[in-house]
Order: C-alpha cells, then structure tokens, then sequence
C-alpha cells in the first residue's frame, strides 16, 4: 500500500483502511495526549462564566466557553478526560486555539497581544503584550466591540497518538467542528466575521512561535475586523513583544513523528495557496437516480405519522448539552425530524467557502427508519432542500460492515455520508484543497450534532472506515 502524501489523492488512498491488512497498533498510555498546552512562567486571566450565561451575553468568557469549553469531566483507566462544545476523533482534542486581539474599544493599545485559550484552566494565558500593556479583562468591553483574530492549530500528536497516519484527516475534520462554533458563538451577539483557510502559514506559526515539526495552523477567524488575516498579524507583530513563554516540552511527541512523516509530508504539500482552476462538476455515481423528491414534499408528509416535532434552538443548551452517542433504539425518525436536519445542513453550507462553492464535496445518507422515505442512499442537492433516491434496499448493515464492523452504526435510523472527488479537488485548489474539504465536511457534521441535539437525538461521527470498501458500496 502507497504511503506517499504530496497530494490530497497519494495522501488519502496512501492511509486507507484495507480489510485484514491494518497492522496492529499499541497505545501507550503513558504517553497520553495533553489536553491542553502548559505552559511556565506566563501570566494567565481567569475566565469566569456566570450560571446560565449564554453566547448572546457577550463577553469573551461566554464566546470561549461555548466555542471550545470544557463541559464535563472525567477518567477511564486513571486517565482524565474531558467534554467539549465540539466534537473529537477519539476524545484526543489535537486543536489549540489562540487569540490575537488588535484593540478594544475605549480601552487603547493596553490589551493588544496574542493569548492562548487553556479550556482546562478556564484562562487566558498572554503569550505576547504590547507595550506597558495589562492582561486582557475577562467581561470587559462587551465581545462585539473586540478586534480579535482567532487561530487554530492542531497537534500532530494528539491524534496519531492513536490514529498514525491518517490522523490528518481526523485534525482536519476537528479543526472544522471548532470553525463552525466560532462562527456560531459570534454571530450570536451580532458580530461580523470571516474564515480564513488562505494565510501565510509562516506569518502564523511564527506569531505563535510554534513548532511547525509538531503544531500547525489549519484556520483564521478574524472577528470585528474588515482587513485581511496577514494585515492583523502584521500589526500584532509589530505591537507585540517578541518573547514568548516556553510551553514544557515532551519530547516523545517529536520522536513519534519520525514514524509519521506522512502527516507532515502532506500539510508541507498544502503550504502554497494555488488560484483556483475551473473544474468540471461531475456527479459522485453513474447511476441516475430512482426518483428525486423534496424533503418537504406533501406527499411524503400525508405518508408520515403525525409525530410533531418542537427543536429546541437555544445555543447555548445545544453546544453545552452536545456528547457523541450511539445509543440508538429502534423508534423511527419522522420526516419532521429530517427537515430540521436538513435545515441545519444548509446554515452549515452557505458559510462552506471555497469549497462549498465548487459541489465537490457532497452529501449523502441511508436511512432504515425514516417516515415516509423507502430504506435506501440518498444523495442531497447542495441546499438540502431535496434528495435523490439513488438505490433501494436495506444498505445500513453493509455500511455497519464497510465501518471496521461495528454493528451499533446499522442500528441507526440516519447516516449521513459525505463525499468528494479528490482529483477535481486536487485540478481545482492543489493540495491544500484538502484543508478545505475535510475542514467544511467537518463544518457539516457540527452542524449535524447540534441538529441532533436539539432534536434530543443520539449522534456520533464515524471517520473509521474501509475506504475501498464504501467507493464500492456507493458505485462512486
């Protein structure tokens, strides 16, 4: 099996699962992943969130907390763990997230500097200040009036910890879960803001004197600010001491890396940014479909059971109430339900970027027990307001089966699936149109959970999977 990665194509079948070929693998749990980045002799700003607070009440505190909070803990084995808002491949939480904040209105230049956000800790942690500055006031100026520019990065470490070589993909799809709650938290006080895929990696790693052997930035959302990501780093830069506190070092997380060269291999790949090449749509299957019908058809509603459905749509609630579950029972799902659904999709697609744009990453799900809708794999149109039939049949214990055999998936009443042509990525974007497709198909499955959520429904996301396998399930 290839295990070259100078492209999305060499990368993603180079890590595919193979059945009866995956080599067998040990975790070392004393070498655990660090959930969090400590570092020594930093000043760190408590965080303190009220009771009941919300997204909408705007403080910074709030915005953290709900965007990438710790919202429950525990341990297994002796380890601890710990709950998010977001979702992570295997509880390992690979991404970091930092603050660069330019100004603060009425405030001046005293609050500028770059933070790291410690979720464990509840704190801020001042990496650089600008001059005679003081640390930033956790519920100060109201979170709206903050200039801020949010980086993500995510540690290699942390997820080829357990998955090796293809834990790119699993930091891709996480980076794009805390995406999409940015963009959530934000807009609820009615902040303005913007993602960034396309930045000077150098420019950001060196703002943030990361290791580039073992830490990456994969995201930019800039908030409260009409300028460019290079244009605030710039200027942070410059406002900035250039002294940084040292994180403590783990040196096996280096030593790791010589074996998994490949996930370095392919993100120095995605370095360059390419101009966008015109690329011809192509349709995932060669089977036209068996018939194309509206999700809110009244004829698929006149056959649903009357099962009335009341979401609750209180972010907050959602983002701090959302864990990955597979206890799925037998009841179906009604056609209300998938509408709700499908709405949620479609908020998650019209902020998808570049991507999103090109239909090349699609969307599809079978169902087993849906109201209305025969057994079967559909394909959605990009608004998620229809669906095509594409083929008939019982198919949720094959995918159990395409899915390293965990027989809990073919319980489900719902799986989405998604889909991309990696060489029209690849023609379109170069390879770094993989940042793009794994982190919007990560946007999406965010907006999926907290679909679920509101809904009071189980959700868990499956990444595990014998890639050749669901090509040919799917006819792709």
């Amino acid at each position: 099996m290839a295990k070259t990665g100078n492209s999305a194509a060499e990368y993603h079948w180079g890590q595919a699962h193979i059945r009866h070929r995956i080599s067998p693998h040990t975790l070392d749990f004393n070498h655990y992943p660090l959930p969090f980045k400590p570092y020594s002799d930093a000043v760190r700003v408590s965080l303190k969130t009220e009771s009941g607070s919300t997204p909408e009440t705007g403080s910074l505190a709030e915005l953290l907390f709900f965007a990438y909070g710790v919202t429950g803990a525990g341990q297994a084995g002796g380890i601890p763990f710990f709950r998010r808002t977001v979702p992570s491949a295997g509880g390992l939480y690979p991404c970091h997230l930092y603050l660069g904040i330019s100004s603060a209105a009425g405030s001046g230049p005293d609050e500028t500097g770059v933070y790291y956000y410690d979720p464990v800790q509840a704190c801020l942690v001042q990496l650089r200040k600008g001059e005679g500055a003081g640390p930033v006031k956790a519920g100060g100026p109201a979170a709206g009036e903050y200039r801020v520019l949010f980086m993500i990065t995510a540690s290699f470490y942390n997820s080829a910890w357990k998955y090796r070589g293809r834990a790119y993909r699993y930091m891709l799809l996480d980076a794009g879960h805390l995406v999409r709650n940015l963009e959530l938290v934000l807009g609820g006080p009615g902040m303005s803001c913007r993602v960034d895929y396309d930045f000077n990696d150098k420019d950001v790693g060196e703002l943030l004197d990361l290791d580039m052997d073992a830490e990456v930035p994969l995201a930019c959302v800039t908030s409260g600010w009409d300028n460019s990501v290079s244009d605030i780093t710039g200027q942070l830069t410059e406002k900035t001491e250039k002294e940084l506190p040292g994180p403590e070092t783990r040196p096996f997380e280096l030593q790791s890396m010589k074996d998994y060269g490949v996930l370095r291999q392919i993100h120095t790949s995605g370095i360059p940014v390419q101009e966008v090449s015109e690329v011809k749509r192509r349709e995932i299957t060669e089977h036209l479909p068996v018939a194309t019908l509206d999700i809110d058809s009244p004829s698929l509603k006149e056959k649903a059971q009357k099962t009335p459905v009341s979401p609750k749509d209180e972010l907050g609630h959602l983002l701090a109430g959302r864990r990955s579950r597979r206890n799925f029972t037998a009841s179906p799902v009604s056609r209300d339900a998938l509408r709700v659904l499908a709405e949620w999709l479609g908020k998650g697609v019209d902020a998808g970027g570049r991507v999103a744009s090109t239909n090349i990453l699609e969307t599809g799900m079978v169902c087993r027990n849906l109201e209305g809708l025969e057994d079967g794999f559909y394909l959605f149109d990009r608004g998620f307001t229809r669906i095509r039939l594409m083929e008939k049949g019982q198919l949720a214990p094959h995918l159990a089966g395409v899915c390293l055999d965990q027989a809990w998936i073919s319980r489900a009443a719902i799986t989405f699936l998604f889909f991309a042509d990696l060489n029209a990525l690849e023609i379109a974007f170069g390879p770094r149109g993989y940042r793009y497709m794994m982190m919007h198909a990560g946007r999406l499955g965010q907006q999926i959970y907290l679909g679920a959520e509101s809904l009071g429904f189980g959700c868990c996301g499956i990444g595990a999977i014998y890639d050749g396998e669901a090509a040919r399930l799917f006819d792709l």
